[in-house]
């Protein structure tokens, strides 16, 4: 049995290229919906004060990565709102943090696509 690897690699190609639309569709609805529960069961003073973290952080990273002083925006800022989140007696999950991280660049700073590829960010 010969199997032609220039087919099986277009075609893989070609699978690959009609479900990771979908896929990313399907995580960003579920970090959505975590993003939406984890919110429901704050306070406004803890919502208030997680969001003024969460975009503080943000724009404290933005400038460290720059300033060549962090490697990872994305995990400075996880470290940041998780401490946080302590501080506020908060127990949240790594999902909820980075559905928080994700909303609040999404909302407020528009597209960072570094922070949206922990691999660049």
């Amino acid at each position: 049995m010969h199997f032609d690897l220039d087919v099986i690699s277009k075609a893989l190609q070609t699978l690959l290229d009609a479900t990771l639309p979908v896929l990313a569709g399907m995580a960003a609805f579920w970090l959505r919906a975590k993003y939406d529960e984890m919110r429901a069961r704050l306070d406004e003073q803890k919502r208030f004060a997680l969001d003024t973290t969460v975009r503080t952080a943000i724009y404290a990273a933005e400038q460290l990565k720059l300033s060549g002083i962090v490697e990872s925006k994305l995990g400075y800022v996880t470290n940041l709102v998780e401490q946080r989140a302590i501080d506020l007696g908060l127990s949240l999950s790594a999902d909820e943090v980075r559905a928080l991280i994700e909303a609040a660049v999404k909302q407020n700073f528009g597209k960072f696509p570094e922070f949206g590829n922990p691999s660049q960010g």
